[in-house]
């Protein structure tokens, strides 16, 4: 598809679809039309905006910077879990730049700095306009942040300085939503959508992803033990330094009756938590990675879905705790 401008610049998903001739492994392949505009199209033509309006890269990145202040919020008083011991945690793996076109990250305002923005959170594109992302990066104080006061930066890489492998383009932002059954102190429902001022010109560096409206395996009980993937710019250990480029770790789905073992005495997991990790909890999220996606590929139709948002955890790869 990153070889096709005539698909790349389409907005149609049907003819989108429609182009796909193969896979390779899981990476859908498309049949690039012969002709110079693919004609097929029923997508109305973009509207022409003025390009004052569109949201400029700053030459350095001095006003929106990383941070390792504000983490994924991590549940640190609870009792060990099963099995709970001292493991050597592997760190996850440097992404590919581009592979994930839809992580968003996210940027707080400083407090201290006014006019100044910090990266604390991740988020993902799923739509022109809407980033999904946690409820507790945008609520504090029990009140859900003015839009005045986030930003949103997609198609980075590197985060803490500008180099050849990025494409990032920053975002103001007009609405915030958090969930209106959002609880701070068990993270039950820690979603929130936030509206960019403006929409989203996809392409290869940008894109939003699936959501999990037409896939059958990844909503049901199938999906216990499936793998998935998160990504972001967090720490790299539990109060240690963040990664300046985006990483990736892939985890399992489990089930939400041994979560619910591991986190018994803290909060009461329900339908509306999905648990993930991996075996002796050599790789997780941590602070930092807050309102990231968990990432799916559907087995029968190959694409990939968010199933999941980055929320909470037993610090940072605690054997035990999903």
């Amino acid at each position: 598809l990153v070889r096709c401008d005539q698909l790349l610049s389409s907005r149609n998903l049907k003819v989108l679809r429609q182009s796909i001739c193969g896979y390779d492994n899981e990476v859908p392949n498309v049949c690039c039309p012969i002709a110079k505009k693919v004609t097929q199209s029923t997508a109305k033509p973009r509207p022409t905006r003025p390009p004052t309006k569109r949201p400029k890269a700053p030459k350095t990145k001095p006003t929106l910077r990383a941070t390792t202040s504000t983490p994924r919020d991590v549940v640190d008083d609870q009792p060990s879990g099963p099995n709970l011991g001292l493991r050597p945690r592997k760190l996850p793996e440097l992404s590919h730049p581009g592979a994930w076109p839809w992580m968003a990250a996210v940027f707080i305002e400083d407090s201290d700095n006014q006019g100044s923005f910090i990266a604390q959170c991740g988020g993902a594109l799923i739509s022109e306009q809407e980033i999904i992302t946690a409820s507790h990066c945008v609520v504090e104080g029990g009140r859900v942040l003015t839009p005045e006061k986030i930003r949103i930066r997609l198609g980075e890489h590197n985060i803490m300085k500008r180099t050849k492998d990025d494409a990032e383009v920053d975002y103001n932002v007009i609405k915030v939503t958090a969930h209106p059954d959002f609880e701070p102190q068990t993270y039950k429902n820690d979603v929130a959508i936030i509206k960019l001022s403006q929409r989203v010109r996809f392409n290869r560096r940008v894109w939003p992803i699936c959501l999990p409206y037409d896939t059958r395996v990844l909503t049901s009980e199938e999906n216990v033990g499936r793998s998935g993937f998160i990504i972001g710019w967090g720490r790299l250990e539990f109060n240690g330094k963040t990664s300046e480029e985006l990483r990736e770790a892939s985890i399992e789905i489990v089930s939400n009756k041994e979560c619910g073992q591991a986190f018994d005495k803290v909060v009461k997991i329900t339908d509306e938590y999905l648990c993930a990790g991996t075996t002796g909890s050599t790789k997780d999220s941590c602070q930092g990675d807050s309102g990231g996606p968990l990432i799916q590929v559907d087995p029968e139709n190959k694409k990939y879905y968010l199933t999941g948002i980055v929320s909470f955890g037993k610090r940072c790869a605690t054997p035990g705790f999903p």
